[in-house]
């Protein structure tokens, strides 16, 4: 089945909001190879159809649950790099950071 991932019954019954879930799914799926993607604020509120406040709500609640690891990357331009775990609490910050070589950010 291609196109398809198969969603923890944890995060699917999670007391995330709608909001949260529909970014937290999005992002992952458009995650390469590395397990990041860096798409923009306004890329994820363009594609979801969400406004860009909502979508930052969203980010901050994933980050602080658990689910979303953020880091700022740097050299020419600077992007969000985000790597995203569908088990609540496995967004390990040290592990995070050996993997990017990069600052955690909250």
């Amino acid at each position: 089945m291609e196109g398809y991932s198969k969603v923890p019954h944890s995060f699917a019954r999670s007391d995330l909001g709608l909001s949260a879930k529909g970014v937290c799914l999005y992002l992952y799926s458009r995650q390469g190879t590395n397990a990041n993607a860096w798409p923009s604020i306004r890329r994820i509120s363009s594609d979801l159809g969400i406004s860009n406040t909502t979508v930052q709500r969203a980010i901050k609640v994933l980050k602080k649950e658990g689910y979303l690891c953020v880091s700022r990357s740097t050299g020419f331009r600077e992007l969000n790099r985000y790597s995203v775990t569908l088990l609540k609490n496995t967004c390990n910050r040290n592990d995070y950071e050996r993997r990017n070589n990069k600052e955690y950010t909250l």
